[in-house]
């Protein structure tokens, strides 16, 4: 094998169906989640590098997809149905609309790579490792006030190059090095309306991020050593922990109408 997970979890969902067509599902799940190699999850692939030694068990780090918690709220509503037959009161009777709601911690941010010779002989690098007493951040994460042009957010002195020619004793991941907190807020409306004993039409409109929240690309995070630039004017320009605001980690609130008729 090439790889080798542990996860444990608790679970809770609460399902509610009220009068007037409204309903309402959620959960919450709180879990622990270590791999060591090769870990797959749907498109997401992570790979760290095992030791030739292949025990799992010493190579155990917290797993690259872990989110210890995570929460999802889904309401729908069913619109009552309009008295008589018209075109219009079909048009507008039983809409059915519903939102998914997601939110969860960030996902751990892999260690940067070591700067030492340990490439250049065996071909095989190794991780920097935590700095005692330092804080891996700057800025936290989470917070919806970082400037990109000011304020780097990852701390390169958080992080130390082991000694030359030797691997590093740090795991390729930490529980408390994580990426900022991401959301997934999405909202649809469906219908189907019959217009005859032959004809249908099929109406279903969709929103991605409705809340219109901007979500920054995530910081540079490979190698604690790249140098931390500004230009004259005393604007970030790269760096470890530099955050590139041209780009979006989420595309801003769009939307689809899609109609189909059948007959």
């Amino acid at each position: 094998p090439i790889g080798k997970t542990w996860y444990d979890s608790v679970q809770v969902k609460v399902t509610r169906r009220f009068s007037g067509g409204f309903a309402i599902d959620s959960g919450y799940a709180w879990q622990k989640a270590y791999s060591a190699g090769d870990d797959i999850y749907t498109a997401t692939n992570a790979l760290e590098s095992v030791d030739e030694d292949f025990d799992m068990n010493a190579e155990r780090h917290v797993s690259p997809l872990s989110q210890p918690h995570a929460v999802y709220v889904a309401p729908a509503y069913t619109s009552p149905r309009l008295s008589g037959g018209s075109i219009l009161s079909r048009v507008f009777s039983e809409w059915q609309v519903s939102a998914m709601l997601q939110y969860a911690s960030g996902l751990p941010i892999p260690v940067p790579v070591s700067n030492s010779n340990l490439y250049a002989l065996l071909f095989q690098p190794t991780y920097a490792n935590r700095a005692p007493g330092q804080s891996f951040f700057l800025k936290d994460p989470n917070d919806r006030g970082i400037d990109p042009l000011n304020d780097f957010v990852l701390n390169a002195a958080g992080w130390a190059d082991p000694s030359e020619g030797q691997f590093s004793t740090s795991k390729a991941y930490f529980s408390d090095y994580r990426f900022k907190r991401r959301s997934s807020e999405q909202i649809s409306a469906g219908k189907r309306i019959r217009l005859n004993d032959r004809l249908q039409l099929n109406v279903r409109i969709d929103f991605q991020n409705v809340f219109n929240n901007k979500e920054p690309e995530n910081p540079y995070h490979v190698n604690a050593n790249a140098f931390q630039l500004r230009d004259d004017d005393g604007e970030i320009v790269t760096g470890f922990g530099y955050v590139n605001y041209r780009n979006l980690a989420a595309k801003p609130r769009n939307g689809q109408v899609l109609v189909r008729m059948e007959f």
